[in-house]
C-alpha cells in the first residue's frame, strides 16, 4: 500500500463530514438542531474506531506470517 492507513482515515473522515454538511444544507437542517450534529459525530467515531480494529488486526496477521 502506497498511502498510510492514517492517511486513509484522515481523507474518510473529511468525505463523511463533506457529505454531511452538504446534505444538510440541501435539506435547510439548521444546525441548533444539536441531536443530529451528535448522531453524526457519534456514528463517525464508531466508524473510525471500527476501521482501526480492522487495520489493526490486518497488521497482526501481516506480522505473523
Amino acid at each position: 500500500m502506497s498511502t498510510s492507513p492514517l492517511k486513509g482515515v484522515i481523507i474518510a473522515s473529511v468525505i463523511f463530514f463533506i457529505v454531511c454538511f452538504t446534505f444538510m444544507r440541501i435539506n435547510s437542517i439548521p444546525f441548533e438542531e444539536e441531536l443530529i450534529l451528535d448522531v453524526i459525530i457519534f456514528v463517525f467515531v464508531i466508524l473510525n474506531l471500527v476501521v482501526w480494529k480492522i487495520l489493526d488486526a490486518r497488521k497482526a496477521k501481516k506480522k505473523e506470517e
